[in-house]
């Protein structure tokens, strides 16, 4: 009996010694507070089900460290506007980390040198550490996944200078950028010109997880905590979410005669003639998606004719001659958007049928998503009375059960 019970201890005592192991030799503590700060991709990385701030904040926990997320990543976000709100979105609110990542926006809007860019950073860097807080660089991801030469040229020496700072402030690096080339370059596939974002820029679920990978082993993280972690990733039933939009959107010559005519019809509506005008496009974009191959073409690609639609409608409603203009052009707009939360399984095998297919997966949610719009537009009685956010909300349904069926069961659609 003695026996069985120190065996218990032993077990007990070798159980509790790893579990203080797990929790001591990473660099983050459990109970710390950790602020993420960056532009719409840190923004994803907590909006969306499965973005890496709740990958990060879900691996740890799995590894018996509990932190509390700060969120401080807004859409849009150079390094200037990040100096401007690092005092307010993140020192005042104390935490012992931040996670800083930028460059991104400073190069892609081609509107920060680096000069201003390097000012800006150790500005950030110091303010913080003045304050106490401990700092991870997150050096600015590759844009269009280093397929345009322009950011191939510009974005390594934004990326060297944030390496370097986090080198000559002995603070830790999580180099996002390298370990998403290195995985572009390991999963290189000639029909998805997207590895590991959505768009070229925004991280997909694959992207979110190099993320987060890249976060936890630059905390110390060892292969098996990252392995612990991924366990409990795929364990979640929503950790992948598949964003996907379109718009038609064009500039449509119009005449003196004609505007005015159009703005009597609003006026006699009791609407403005933006609305006007959106009925217009929702009635030519619905046209366009029902005439119109969607497996082969983008919604880019029909705008020139929905342009040309959109015309031919305004000059029937005005009585006007085809093709006549003159006045200041109007714009004529509907937007889209769809999006499908699941599992990394599922979206696993969304990918492997996209790559049977010899296909893009992004290209599949955009097919699905305009198939279903087409086919909720169509059985609208009046599309005056909608506006084409309305129609987001109905097609949801509709695009998330065509979506998991096609993860589920590849060859169905």
């Amino acid at each position: 009996m003695r026996m069985i019970t120190a065996l218990v201890f032993a077990f007990s005592l070798s159980i509790y010694v790893q579990a203080q192991t797990t929790a001591t030799n990473l660099l983050v503590k459990d109970g710390q507070t950790v602020a993420f700060m960056g532009d719409s991709i840190t923004g994803m990385g907590w909006g969306v089900p499965g973005g890496f701030v709740h990958l990060v904040v879900d691996g740890l926990a799995a590894n018996g460290v509990k932190i509390t997320p700060i969120p401080a990543g807004v859409g849009g976000n150079r390094s200037v506007e990040m100096l401007k709100r690092v005092d307010a979105d993140v020192i005042s609110k104390k935490p012992d980390w931040l996670l800083l990542s930028c460059g991104v926006n400073d190069v892609w809007s081609r509107s920060i040198d680096l000069d201003t860019f390097k000012k800006n950073i150790t500005e950030i860097v110091d303010r913080a550490q003045a304050a106490g807080i401990k700092v991870m660089i997150l050096p600015p991801t590759p844009i269009y996944e280093a397929s345009k030469q322009e950011f191939n040229d510009k974005i390594p020496s934004y990326v060297d200078f944030m390496k370097q700072l986090a080198k000559e402030h002995n603070l830790p690096c999580a180099d996002i950028h390298q370990a998403w080339l290195d995985y572009i370059a390991a999963h290189a596939n000639p029909d998805n010109p997207n590895i590991v974002t959505v768009d070229g820029v925004h991280p997909n679920p694959d992207g979110h997880i190099v993320f987060a990978k890249t976060i936890l082993a630059t905390f110390g993280a060892t292969p098996d905590q990252i392995a612990t972690a991924e366990k409990a990733w795929r364990e979640a039933p929503q950790n992948a979410t598949v964003p996907t939009n379109f718009a038609f959107d064009f500039k449509v010559p119009v005449s003196a005669d004609e505007l005015a005519a159009l703005n009597k019809m609003a006026a006699d509506q009791k609407i403005d003639l933006k609305r006007l005008l959106h009925t217009v496009g929702l009635q030519a974009g619905l046209d366009q998606l029902k005439t119109t191959d969607l497996t082969k073409t983008y919604p880019w690609d029909m705008c020139k004719a929905f342009g040309a639609e959109a015309k031919q409608k305004i000059d029937a409603m005005t009585n006007s001659p085809a093709g006549a203009a003159g006045a200041e052009p109007q714009e004529v707009s509907v937007w889209f958007s769809g999006g499908d939360v699941m599992s990394l399984d599922q979206w696993d095998a969304l990918k492997k049928g996209a790559e049977a297919r010899k296909m893009a997966v992004m290209r599949i949610a955009m097919i699905t998503l305009m198939e279903v719009v087409r086919d909720n537009l169509a059985t609208q009685p009046d599309l005056s009375k909608v506006w084409s956010d309305n129609i987001t909300n109905l097609v949801a349904p509709a695009f998330k059960a065509k979506l998991d069926a096609f993860a589920s069961d590849p060859a169905a659609k």
